[in-house]
């Protein structure tokens, strides 16, 4: 994934495009910058609800700061978008997750 600069200078341009946002997102995280990342995994969510993979690190990272009643809110609508859109690797992995919180 690009720097969290790149990704930032890019957002500029297309401040709506889902892959940008996602990869700001996780960007934020592998800094250790999880009160950003989960702000900015819940816009992603904003601009595209129906982006699976942002249920799944939401819900890991309100899970990792201690959040877990709203992590296992955002992983059972996950689940649910996941099933929606046909997607059942991600179904299953949000599943098991679940199951561990």
């Amino acid at each position: 994934m690009p720097k969290r600069e790149q990704v930032e200078r890019m957002l500029k341009d297309d401040p709506q495009d889902p892959f940008l946002n996602y990869a700001l997102a996780m960007a934020l995280e592998s800094e250790g910058r999880s009160d950003d990342a989960i702000a900015q995994f819940r816009r992603l969510l904003e601009i595209d609800a129906n982006h699976v993979a942002g249920y799944f690190q939401l819900g890991q990272s309100l899970a990792k700061t201690g959040a877990v009643e709203e992590a296992r809110a955002v992983l059972t609508t996950g689940i649910d978008v996941a099933a929606k859109v046909g997607d059942q690797h991600a179904q299953s992995e949000m599943s098991g997750f679940l199951d561990t919180l």
